[in-house]
């Protein structure tokens, strides 16, 4: 499949799509610096969700993975989705100024 993008105005309701989907099935994080590679967040945690919301003045993204591992994304500037090559679950990535490319790897698997 291909890439898709996002346009901000559908964020909270594909959010809420993820969320029920792959509700508390495993959910890979990283980190993409352009210099660097991916850098490895979180690795198969239970996927607790996704969400945006306003801080200061801001769109905020938010990501829970586990019992304890929440990340919060500010000013994101744009957000794609595609499926794994072979089916089975999802890509998600978010475009964040001044920020790493965020991406996370969604399972549906549960172990």
């Amino acid at each position: 499949m291909t890439k898709q993008i996002i346009p901000g105005d559908q964020w909270k309701h594909f959010f809420s799509d993820l969320n029920h989907e792959y509700a508390q099935k495993l959910a890979t994080l990283e980190m993409v610096p352009e210099i660097e590679g991916p850098q490895l967040v979180a690795f198969d945690q239970p996927f607790g969700g996704i969400s945006t919301g306003e801080h200061a003045g801001h769109t905020t993204i938010t990501i829970r993975l586990g019992d304890a591992s929440d990340l919060t994304l500010e000013t994101p500037l744009r957000v794609s989705s595609e499926q794994f090559a072979r089916g089975g679950g999802q890509v998600v990535e978010i475009e964040v100024a001044d920020t790493p490319l965020t991406r996370l790897y969604l399972s549906q698997s549960t172990s």
